[in-house]
């Protein structure tokens, strides 16, 4: 993000509190990635999550101006209700939807399917079969 450090910062954070490991990113308003932080969630997600935020505080400060925050992961309900998420979402929504904006951005079309390889289980999403599934 190429912006002076006087100019405000509207973003986007987002949160995944997994059983592994606990990711925070900050989204601008055109989706670039102005900050993002990996941690080791070691069973504290709160612990990891307020030292996470102070981070993005301590480089960013009064600058920025959050537009909305999600949660997704294992611990996403404990985490949402902590920072006071806009969205709570579950994994399968967070992956399809992340999955769906790289491909618009980058490679300029949609993903049918997606393989995901978490700390507790993996799981494998065809996109194309979940969306037919899902029409009247």
């Amino acid at each position: 993000m190429n912006s002076p450090a006087t100019e405000p910062i509207r973003a986007y954070l987002g949160i995944d509190i997994g059983s592994v490991s606990t990711n925070l990113v900050l989204l601008d308003e055109m989706g670039e990635m102005v900050k993002e932080i990996y941690v080791k969630t070691d069973g504290r997600p709160v612990e990891v999550v307020n030292k996470g935020l102070a981070e993005i505080w301590n480089g960013i400060g009064p600058r920025l101006n959050i537009l909305g925050v999600a949660t997704t992961g294992s611990g996403r309900e404990l985490i949402g209700e902590l920072v006071g998420a806009d969205a709570v979402n579950d994994e399968i929504t967070a992956h399809k939807t992340g999955a769906t904006f790289i491909g618009r951005k980058l490679i300029d079309r949609l993903p049918d399917t997606i393989f995901e390889i978490g700390g507790q289980d993996f799981e494998v999403h065809h996109l194309q079969e979940e969306s037919s599934s899902t029409s009247p």
